[in-house]
């Protein structure tokens, strides 16, 4: 037997595939899921020191630093 037919064994008469795709879709959603709450976590925890440090008017130095905070004009509106 070759092991294309072995294959074929596994794909068509056991359980295998199905049982190893939703594990990895399973994965998938319950990182993302912890992933998402820690963020939002987090950003919920720091909002008021962001909001400091707008009123303090010291979030135009990160620009002079970070090409990315140069993009992020919301930080920047008034």
């Amino acid at each position: 037997m070759t092991s294309f037919t072995f294959y074929n064994y596994y794909m068509k008469y056991t359980g295998i595939p199905i049982n190893f795709g939703i594990g990895v879709m399973l994965g998938f959603l319950i990182g993302t899921a912890i992933a998402g709450q820690t963020s939002y976590n987090f950003t919920l925890e720091t909002l008021r020191y962001f909001g400091t440090l707008k009123v303090m008017d010291t979030l135009h130095l990160f620009a002079l630093f970070s090409k990315k905070a140069r993009h992020r004009k919301w930080l920047f509106s008034n």
